[in-house]
Order: structure tokens, then sequence, then C-alpha cells
């Protein structure tokens, strides 16, 4: 026993010292080895690339510092840890799970260079593109350049570190994220599921050719750009996409977020569905070029705004399409208000788009109001069947409405619009609402032949001016004022009828007939022209009353609460069923009579085993 347990224990050694010059040879250093193929180990990632063949892996062993080009169909695998120190040129193949970062000894310059002249492949995957505004004054983190490559770059990252604690108000002039100088027609760019966070003057500048942008997040810390302007009508702000004037772009930009990355300028037509736009943090603008003359659809896009304005630059020429809905503020008009009467901002300009396409403008000051009218140059002013909501005390100068517009004003209820100048209406003008609507005594309106004002009952209308009708006026019959109504046109007081449906009386309530209510002047009318009045007694239907029978109404099946029903005669003393038999049993039944025969026989069973498993016992001893 004993030798076999010092057999076992020398067995044991053995094995053990067999083992251990191979833990020990795990345990060196590569030496100055920075990457291998199959095997193979190489001093400079350069040479590893030079010595490789298409289809290879190098695989990264270490971090790198060294200006490479990789120019082959081969994967580069930084194993998820390394890291790629200076200017990296892919014109071929694969970068797989590494960081880019630039060489501190070069400040300048871009430390990605994507693309090739060839129609070739090129992919990122799981790459860190960390570009330090620390570092570097200015540049791009990538640029494509001179395309024709099929480019995918998936699941990456494009990191620019804020200064000041992660807080930058402004980012440096030239610190560009993903910068595209050109794109062949032949070239594409699929960027899907990539993060763009940190201090950039513009994540995706220059953007042209045949580019989808799908399912990728955009993160901001800056508001503006410092010591230069971003190309855009906001001059100072940071931008999240910028398009090229390109005219073969093919651009689509869906189901991406947009967390108060940036503005958005657009010099040509991208088409924006599914995204989420979050500038609850900062205030960013939206604008398009003059030069993509069509409309720019975002309604298929959300809007998540906080307190902040969506502000909106665009010209009659190239409209941004927005959700219904959506209040936005337009730029153009606000600088294009003269200086001397110019609100301090753009947020007095409010508007938004309804579901049938058309516009209801908010205007916040009296100068607003009179631009939305008389604006040239931008897309937003009142055309032909929009809406001008009055939410404040407004006063509305000398205003034409020419005769291919059909214009609502609807006045909020507390508010009042104050028409101080001269309304000339050569189309259609319609004024609703709970407010209020005065003509003051130099207040002048003219409504001319084939034209029409239509003044809602609901609304308050005070007239101490001037009205000369030469069409249509409609007003309420409850109408105030000391003013004068001239002109050959027609002139009409509207009720403010409500319809009420006829109802059938019952045997116990009232009907009545259909008729009209106008709660203005307490008048009740049997036509929905309100020209023939009856009394209140005249719309009531009197109720039938109850036809009883034998204690039940015949028409509606209430009972009579009179009705007194005879009682019941019984031949005996029983009072109940007299063929009943009572019962002479007095024991009672269970219903159950077979369980003593069972239990009697379980009995017996249990007996005859007793004895049968004694006899064995005795026998087996």
């Amino acid at each position: 026993m004993m030798k076999k347990r010092i057999l076992t224990m020398m067995l044991s050694l053995f094995v053990a010292a067999c083992l251990f010059p191979t833990f020990a040879l795990a345990a060196e250093p590569t030496g100055n080895n920075v990457a291998e193929i199959s095997g193979t180990k190489y001093e400079t990632l350069k040479a590893a690339v030079e010595n490789s063949k298409e289809g290879d892996t190098i695989t990264l062993l270490s971090d790198v510092t060294e200006d490479v080009k990789f120019n082959k169909n081969i994967t580069v695998d930084g194993a998820g840890k390394y890291t790629i120190s200076g200017l990296s040129t892919v014109q071929a193949g694969t970068l797989t799970n590494l960081t880019l970062k630039p060489n501190d000894n070069n400040a300048n310059g871009s430390l990605l260079t994507i693309g090739s002249g060839t129609e070739t492949s090129i992919n990122l995957e799981n790459v860190t593109v960390h570009y330090s505004v620390t570092k570097r004054s200015g540049g791009s983190a990538a640029t494509v350049s001179g395309n024709k490559a099929a480019i995918k770059i998936n699941n990456c990252r494009f990191i620019n570190t804020p200064n000041n604690n992660g807080v930058t108000v402004d980012a440096p002039e030239w610190s560009f994220g993903l910068f595209i100088n050109e794109q062949n027609t032949a070239g594409s760019i699929t960027f899907t599921n990539n993060e763009f966070n940190g201090a950039f003057r513009t994540m995706l500048p220059n953007v042209s050719g045949n580019f989808l942008i799908e399912n990728c997040r955009f993160i901001n810390s800056v508001y503006s750009v410092k010591d230069g302007p971003t190309g855009g009508a906001g001059k100072e702000k940071a931008t999240t996409i910028t398009t090229s004037t390109a005219t073969n772009n093919q651009i689509i930009v869906k189901n991406n977020t947009f967390d108060n990355a940036g503005s958005i300028y657009l010099q040509t037509q991208a088409n924006f569905t599914g995204n989420t736009i979050k500038n609850d943090k900062f205030e960013h603008y939206i604008q398009t070029s003059s030069s993509i003359n069509q409309p720019v659809d975002f309604t298929d896009n959300s809007f998540q705004l906080g307190t902040n304005n969506l502000v909106i630059i665009d010209v009659a020429a190239t409209p941004i399409l927005l959700p219904a809905g959506q209040p936005a503020v337009n730029y153009w008009i606000w600088a294009d208000t003269p200086e001397d009467v110019r609100p301090a901002d753009y947020s007095d300009y409010k508007y938004m788009y309804n579901e049938d396409g058309s516009i209801t403008f908010m205007p916040q000051s009296n100068v607003a109001l009179e631009q939305f009218f008389n604006q040239n140059k931008g897309n937003i002013q009142v055309d032909n069947h929009d809406t001008v909501l009055v939410e404040e005390n407004l006063e509305l100068g000398n205003i034409t409405i020419d005769n291919s517009k059909n214009i609502t004003f609807e006045i909020a209820e507390g508010s009042t619009l104050e028409i101080t100048g001269t309304l000339d209406i050569q189309g259609k003008v319609t004024i609703k609402g709970e407010g209020k609507l005065i003509i003051p005594e130099p207040g002048n309106v003219n409504i001319d032949p084939d034209a029409a004002l239509d003044v809602a009952p609901n609304t308050k209308f005070e007239n101490n001016g001037k009205i000369s009708n030469n069409g249509e006026l409609t007003i309420p019959d409850t109408s105030t004022g000391s003013g004068t109504i001239e002109g050959t046109g027609t002139t009409e007081k509207a009720h403010n009828a409500k319809h009420f449906e006829s109802k059938a009386p019952t045997c116990d309530a009232n009907g009545n007939i259909e008729y009209w209510y106008c709660e203005s002047c307490d008048k009740y009318f049997s036509d929905k022209d309100l020209t023939q009045e009856i009394s209140k007694e005249n719309i009531i239907l009197k109720a039938l009353g109850h036809k009883y029978k034998n204690g039940k109404c015949t028409v509606c099946g209430k009972a009579d609460p009179s009705y007194k029903p005879n009682a019941p005669q019984t031949n005996d003393g029983n009072h109940g069923n007299s063929n009943q038999k009572p019962s002479n049993s007095t024991v009672p039944k269970t219903g159950d009579t077979n369980h003593i025969g069972l239990l009697a026989a379980l009995m017996l069973l249990s007996i005859f085993s007793f004895f049968t498993i004694n006899i064995y016992k005795r026998k087996m001893n």
C-alpha cells in the first residue's frame, strides 16, 4: 500500500516538472513585437502589413505608434484592447476591435483617412476614434476623399474629449468628425449603429454621395463654435450634419437619435425619417439652402425640446415640412424684420403645420403679426387656408388679403385683436373664437365686391370705426359699438345657434321637435337658416301619460302603483300542495349501504396477511 502511494507522488511531481517550462514560456514578454500573422511576429505594424497576403488577419500584440497605410484585403484585429497612435490610411480591408488616437507629436491633421480610387471594400467594426480636443487645434478625426469604395462603418465610436470637466461651451473652430471631401458615384458609405460623442464643430460635415446613416446616436456637450462660423445662418452654433452641394447625393438619415448634438444644415436634399431630435439642453436650428428648390420633409421625425424653441431657417423655394402640431419659430422672418422694430429674438415668430398642410401662425407681438403677412423672403408667410391664432392682445395695421386667399383669425378666450389700420379684404376673412374683435375709431375695414368678412356669433365684436361693405358681411347679432357700416353689400347678423334633434315624448317625460336655439338673443327657431322663430312652448311635445291594464302600463310596462290584486283562495288548511304526502320514516337515509361489506373484507384480508407473514418468518429462522 505504501509503495502505491510513493509511486503516485512521484508521477505527480514528474507531470508538474514537464508543465513548468510551458508556463514559464507563456509568461515571457513579447519583446519588441507588436503584431503577428498566423504565429509569425513583427516588430512594426507596417512590416506586418507589407508581409501580409490577401485574406490574412493581423493581430495586435501591443499598442502601436506608427503612421500606417492599409491597402490590402486584410483584417487588423486589436484584440479589443490595443491602440494605433498616428495617421491610419485605410484604402482596403478591415479594422476591428481597436482604438485610433492621434500621435501626440503631431498636433494637427487627420488621424484617419478612409477611401480608395478603386472599387474595393473598406470595413470599420468596433473601432473607437479618439480625437482629443485638448491635443489638437484643428483637422478632422476622419476624412473620406475621392472615394469609389464601398465603406461600411458599424458599431464604432467617435469621441472628442470635452474641456472644462466635460462641459464645453465652445468647440474648436475646425474640430470636424467624419469629413467627406467627395464621393464618386460608384462609392458608398454605410454608417450604422455608431456613436458620436463630444465637442465637435460638425460631426458629419459635407455628407455626399450614396450615404446611409442609420441607428446611430449623436451626443454633444457644446453649444457653439469658438472663433469661427459653422457655415449656417446660426453662425456660431455647432452642427451635427451638413450636406454638400453635390448633385449625385442620395442621402438617407433614419432611426437615429440626435441628443443635443447640434444643428442640421442641408445644402442638398436628404431623406430624414424616424429620427428623434432632442434639443432640451441647447437650442439648435434646422436650415435648408434655396439651391435645393423643393420641400425637405421632416414630418416623420419626433422632437423633444423641453423649454427650447425649434428654430427653422428656410425659404419659400425650400420649405422645411414639420410634423402636424409641432411648434417652431422662424429665423428668416426675424432677420428680415427692420432692425429698428425687430424683437430681441425670434421666439415671437411661432407657427406650426396642420394635418391638411396649412399653417397656423401664433405671433407673439404686433411686429411678428405684420411680418407674417408681409414676408417675401422666407417660407413662412400667411397664405390661402392658413390660420392666425391670436393668443395675446395684438394690433393689426395696414393689411391686404388678396382675392386668392381665404384666411382665418382665431382669437383665444381672454385675448383681443384690434384693427388699428386698414384691413383691405379682396378675398375672404373669417374671424372666430371666444375672444374679442375691436375696430377702434381710426380703424377701417374695406370689403370689396365678391369679398367677404364673416365674424362668428361666439366672438365678441365691438365696432367703433368704419366698415365699407361692398361684398358680404356677417356679424354677431350681439355686436356693440358706435361705428358705421356703409356700402352696397349685404350685411347679416348671425345667431349663435345650437341645434337640437327631435325627441319623442314618453309616458312620463316631455319630448321636443327639432329646433335651433340662439344663446346670444335667447330665441328659438324651427329651421337651420334661423328664419322661422317659434316660442319655447311650441317646441315641447307633452308626455303621453301611462295606460294601465291589470297592474301594468300597456305602453312602457311600468307597474301601476295603485293596483291591488285579489287574495288567492284555498280549499284546505295546508296552504300549499294538497297532494303532498308526509313521510312516515324517522330513519335518516344516507344513500350509501355498501361500505359495511367493504370494511369487513378489508379486515379479513389484514388478518390473513398478518398470520402469513409470521409463518414465513418462523420458517426462515
